[in-house]
């Protein structure tokens, strides 16, 4: 299993808090503002989060962190991505 997060400003200058878990080939996204004490789910996985997610992990790639393979597998979302 893998775990990718990352916090975000939202237009009313909230903190969005987002997480992301690979597991078994499968991509999960949760986020929540840090005001609100339950995650949501994110499904289907928007676009705008996925572009966010790949950014992540092709710094982490290009550090040595993580495999390509992640990154091609957020491509192939992207693709499907609403």
């Amino acid at each position: 299993m893998s775990r990718h997060e990352w916090r975000e400003r939202t237009d009313g200058g909230e903190t969005r808090l987002v997480t992301a878990e690979r597991f078994g080939k499968r991509w999960t996204l949760r986020a929540r503002l840090k005001s609100e004490p339950d995650w949501t789910t994110l499904d289907p996985i928007p676009a705008d989060d996925l572009h966010t997610l790949r950014e992540i992990l092709e710094a982490k790639y290009r550090r040595g962190s993580v495999p390509f393979e992640l990154i091609a597998e957020i491509d192939a979302l992207l693709e499907d991505a609403p």
